[in-house]
């Protein structure tokens, strides 16, 4: 497996070669999306990410705590299009919803 993670969030020397270098041909999995900081590079690097496994016909699994909408406000427009665009069917589309564990145990 493969893991592609910049060195800071700050980091903004990494190279279109260097994101791509750690797509294999498998399954592709976006982790979190929208949990860190949306600089430039970072923008940068999920479009090329999501660009390459479209044209590829590559599976992509993102999980984020984000909508649509939000993805679109908050990281980029484009990629939240893309991303549905991705998803050729609505059952491709798998929604949970409950309570934060993390939150309820910070509570206690």
């Amino acid at each position: 497996m493969r893991c592609y993670r910049a060195r800071n969030d700050d980091d903004e020397d990494s190279s279109e070669q260097e994101v791509l270098s750690r797509i294999g041909r498998g399954l592709v999995v976006l982790d979190d999306l929208g949990g860190t900081r949306v600089t430039p590079m970072v923008r940068d690097a999920l479009t090329l990410i999501v660009d390459r496994c479209e044209r590829r016909g590559q599976p992509l699994v993102v999980t984020t705590n984000l909508t649509v909408a939000e993805i679109g406000e908050q990281i980029d427009e484009r990629l939240a299009s893309r991303l549905v665009g991705l998803c050729r069917t609505p059952e491709r589309v798998i929604m949970l919803e409950g309570v934060d564990l993390r939150i309820t145990k910070a509570k206690r």
